[in-house]
């Protein structure tokens, strides 16, 4: 998820699984609401195995895919200075009565969170070398 130019909506930008097509083409995130917003906000990480009993879940997006969100581990991304955006992993399942699928473990969050990190450095690196003109293009 990145901020839009206006500030006003998370956009994703990447995504894999069976929806991720419709996820990046359909859905955006209102920053002033959602858990997803409220990482930004706070920047700071957030796991959660019982989601759908979170009050200040959104339930926008599963609406929009069909899904239900089981379990849901959020990270702030920053860069330049600023966070930016945020990085989720999600696990979902396609009906209230379906198994709930496993939770994502608790070392996933220091994972993601050097993932993030490592994903920020990466985009610094690369706006420098693009505005001192050696990006090697």
């Amino acid at each position: 998820w990145l901020l839009d130019d206006t500030g006003k909506w998370l956009v994703p930008r990447f995504n894999n699984g069976p929806t991720a097509a419709t996820f990046l083409a359909n859905v955006r995130q209102d920053v002033s609401s959602g858990l997803i917003s409220m990482v930004l906000a706070l920047g700071t990480s957030h796991h959660s195995d019982r989601i759908q009993a979170d009050a200040r879940h959104d339930k926008s997006v599963d609406m929009k895919l069909g899904k239900i969100t089981c379990s849901m581990l959020a990270v702030p991304f920053s860069f330049a200075g600023r966070t930016r955006g945020v990085i989720s992993a999600v696990t979902l399942k396609d009906h209230p009565e379906a198994p709930t699928p496993p939770s994502i473990p608790p070392s996933a969050a220091r994972q993601l969170d050097s993932a993030g990190v490592v994903l920020g450095r990466l985009f610094e690196h690369r706006i420098l070398s693009l505005l001192t003109g050696t990006s090697g293009n």
